[in-house]
C-alpha cells in the first residue's frame, strides 16, 4: 500500500474491531456463567452448539479481512495524523450503536434471569416462568436476538462497510436469529393466553 493514512486507519479498525469482539465474547461467557439462569430440563442440539463454536472461533480473524478491503486514499508519506485526524463519522457511529445494542441486550439477559423465582433452596427455579417485562420486550419476544443483530451490524458500521466478512456474520447472524425468534414468539403464545401483541423481532416489521 503507498498510503500511510491507509495502513493507519486499516490498523486502528482491526484493532478496535478485535477489542470488540473480545468484550462481546468475554461478556457473554460472563452473562452465561453469572447472570442466565438455565432450565434444568433444557439442551442444545449438536448441530448447534458446533455452528456456535465455529461462529466465534472464526469471528476474530473475520476482522483481518478489513486490511485486503480498506479503500485506497492518496496521501503522502511520513506524515504524522492524529488520531481525531484518522477517526470517521462511521467509526463513532459503529461505536455507539455497539454501546447501546450491549447495553439493551445485558438488560433483557438480566430480565429473563430474573423471571426465574427463587425456590425454597435459596436457587432460583428453573421450571417457573412468566412473561417478560421491560426495556424492548415491549416491543418484542426476543430483543436480545435484535441486538444480537444490531452489534454484529456496528461491526459493519465500524469499518465502513468494506469489510466483507463482517457482512457475512451479520446475514448469518440474521438468518439464524430469526429461527430463533420465531420459535420462541410461538412458545410465547402457546404459553401464555394474555400475551401482549408484540412483534418477532424485529420492532413494527415483523
Amino acid at each position: 500500500m503507498d498510503g500511510c493514512r491507509l495502513d493507519v486507519r486499516c490498523q486502528f479498525e482491526v484493532l478496535v474491531s478485535l477489542a470488540l469482539i473480545c468484550f462481546q465474547v468475554s461478556r457473554r461467557l460472563y452473562e452465561c456463567l453469572f447472570v442466565s439462569v438455565f432450565s434444568t430440563t433444557a439442551s442444545m442440539h449438536l448441530l448447534h452448539y458446533v455452528m456456535g463454536m465455529y461462529f466465534y472461533t472464526a469471528i476474530g480473524p473475520t476482522a483481518l479481512l478489513t486490511i485486503d478491503h480498506c479503500p485506497h486514499e492518496p496521501e503522502v508519506c511520513g506524515t504524522e495524523y492524529g488520531l481525531l485526524y484518522l477517526i470517521k463519522w462511521y467509526h463513532i457511529a459503529g461505536l455507539v450503536t455497539f454501546v447501546w445494542s450491549t447495553w439493551h441486550q445485558h438488560r433483557c439477559h438480566r430480565i429473563l434471569a430474573d423471571l426465574r423465582s427463587p425456590c425454597a433452596t435459596g436457587n432460583h427455579s428453573t421450571s417457573l416462568y412468566s412473561i417478560p417485562q421491560g426495556d424492548w420486550f415491549e416491543l418484542v419476544s426476543s430483543p436480545h436476538y435484535l441486538a444480537e443483530v444490531l452489534i454484529y451490524a456496528s461491526l459493519v458500521l465500524f469499518t465502513g462497510g468494506h469489510n466483507h466478512g463482517f457482512f457475512l456474520v451479520l446475514v448469518f447472524t440474521i438468518l439464524v436469529l430469526l429461527l430463533s425468534a420465531r420459535q420462541t414468539h410461538h412458545w410465547y403464545l402457546s404459553k401464555f393466553e394474555n400475551y401482549p401483541k408484540r412483534h418477532v423481532m424485529f420492532p413494527w416489521m415483523w
